[in-house]
């Protein structure tokens, strides 16, 4: 019974539970190629806001440095600035310490051969962090993988048990101009959001 529980992400309080999948024995490559990553997508199946948006699909992982996010973002037209704008096409992730805080990590994805992909915390980028993506088969959208170091997030070196996630897609038409929020829970802080599971819980 417990091994089909971690297969069908339960939903929970509006929103799906993320596993992280543990990649320490993996070489894992920031290239926009997705082979490598093990774990099955979820779904950003709900509105947070506006229309329905693009048809967004993300994974975790995770290793004794870094926090990676992966994205499927079925959506043709990445709106996207040198600004790296809150109004600019963007994944972020929502990811609260228990008795600490919940952090919004802003991933940009960049446009191939144009713009350079940035991760953002409070509106700087991460030291360390890194964001590549690729379009596409028959160019229906982008992949895209991000690094997040640990070190982003001063509790990670004390706790990485009873975390909790939510990833969220700002789906926009044009730079400041916002077609839709879509995400994995309709939170996006604190105790209200789905638990985020590592391998050894």
């Amino acid at each position: 019974g417990m091994a089909l529980a971690s297969v069908c992400a339960p939903a929970f309080a509006g929103g799906r539970t993320i596993s992280a999948e543990p990649v320490d024995d993996v070489t894992i490559r920031i290239d926009g190629d997705l082979r490598e990553w093990p774990n099955k997508m979820t779904e950003l199946g709900e509105t947070l806001e506006g229309k329905t948006g693009s048809r967004i699909a993300a994974t975790l992982a995770y290793d004794e440095g870094s926090l990676y996010v992966v994205l499927k973002a079925f959506d043709k037209n990445i709106a996207r600035t040198s600004a790296a704008g809150d109004k600019e096409d963007h994944a972020t992730l929502h990811l609260y310490f228990p008795k600490g805080n919940t952090y919004a990590v802003d991933i940009f994805p960049g446009q191939p051969g144009k713009t350079g992909g940035v991760v953002k915390l409070k509106g700087s980028s991460v030291p360390q962090s890194k964001v590549v993506e690729a379009p596409m088969d028959r160019g229906n959208g982008l992949n895209v993988e991000a690094q997040i170091p640990w070190t982003a997030f001063p509790e990670a070196a004390r706790t990485r048990v009873g975390l909790r996630a939510t990833i969220t897609y700002t789906d926009a038409d044009s730079p400041g101009s916002v077609k839709a929020v879509v995400g994995t829970s309709t939170q996006r802080n604190g105790k209200g959001m789905p638990p985020l599971l590592l391998a050894n819980e």
